[in-house]
């Protein structure tokens, strides 16, 4: 019996009558209003499946020409998404994402691995234009194809604090930190071949071990349905790996080196860690092709200035494809 011939039926033709044909009435319309709202509600879990392009026009970050290497890149990733708070104003979501990434001309920088993310959003009120906190942080696993120095973690944190001014324009301002830690714990000074026989000193994984940290502020559009775009400026100071087969660079009496056969294509690379200051111009777009498929396009500069005149400069563009199921 629905609740709808309940309350048109007469209640003669009931079987249950007076205070008890209440209760009943109630328990219904109770189940009722509970199975709407489980069937409005969003599910806690969602997956997705991308595949990204990559180009980077200096993937040693090389402060000279001779040593700049240019390549193309395809990343495979399959995200399973946990949300176990959704509302107006608070937003906790966890995520794992195994992937993989081939390198078209450096195959030995393929990589692949596992990495995990957690993102939190609170909105002060339930107005739309009020300002927000956001707080994100992700960490990646990733075994590289034949460069085991950079085997081990990287990741990164944000913390942001956004507002939304219509529709169609917000902007953020938040702080970022960046790690990476190399697993490579070869005795410093040991000489252990690679899986193809070559000998390399693989000691100074400390190379490959960096922190750096700064600040952002980003534009955030949206000038019509299904499309977005961002304008991101990010200032980044620390440590960062770089490689070069020039030895005024690359110099072992400066820096801590190691031997990096994956970049040598016949000359002899070191990879090695310096302190620089990183400017890094990004702009975005995003198109919701369907409810399940977004289409990235994105650009990024990068202008760094490094000690002993380690300056290099890196373009990097992407074009993505998220299928959400």
């Amino acid at each position: 019996m629905t609740c709808q011939s309940l309350l048109t039926r007469p209640a003669a033709r009931t079987s249950v009558t007076g205070p008890n044909s209440r209760l009943l009435l109630a328990a219904l319309l109770a189940t009722g209003s509970s199975n709407l709202l489980a069937q409005d509600a969003p599910s806690k879990f969602s997956a997705s499946a991308a595949v990204e392009t990559r180009f980077d026009s200096n993937i040693a970050l090389a402060p000279d020409n001779n040593s700049e290497r240019e390549d193309l890149s395809t990343r495979v990733s399959f995200s399973g998404i946990i949300t176990p708070v959704r509302s107006a104003k608070q937003d906790l979501s966890i995520s794992v994402t195994p992937f993989y990434e081939g390198v078209a001309d450096l195959s030995d920088l393929s990589r692949y691995g596992v990495g995990a993310a957690v993102k939190f959003r609170q909105q002060f009120s339930n107005s739309f234009t009020s300002p927000y906190v956001r707080v994100e942080a992700t960490a990646d696993w990733q075994t590289f194809d034949n460069s085991e120095p950079r085997d081990g973690f990287r990741g990164n944190a944000d913390v942001v604090l956004g507002k939304q001014f219509s529709p169609k324009i917000g902007v953020e301002l938040g702080y970022r930190y960046r790690f990476q830690r190399s697993t490579n714990n070869s005795p410093e000074g040991s000489a252990t071949p690679d899986s193809l026989g070559r000998l390399s000193v693989r000691g100074a994984n400390s190379v490959f071990d960096t922190d750096n940290h700064g600040g952002f502020v980003k534009l955030l559009l949206e000038p019509v349905p299904r499309w977005s775009a961002s304008l991101e400026y990010n200032y980044m100071t620390g440590e960062v790996s770089a490689s070069s087969n020039i030895l005024e660079f690359a110099n072992p009496e400066l820096f801590d080196t190691v031997r990096d056969f994956a970049l040598e294509e016949g000359t002899n690379f070191q990879a090695y860690r310096i302190d620089a200051d990183q400017h890094i111009i990004s702009v975005g777009g995003q198109f919701a092709a369907t409810d399940k498929l977004t289409v990235d396009l994105g650009v990024s500069y990068l202008d760094a200035s490094g000690e002993q005149n380690n300056d290099y400069t890196n373009v990097v563009a992407t074009l993505a494809g998220r299928w959400r199921f």
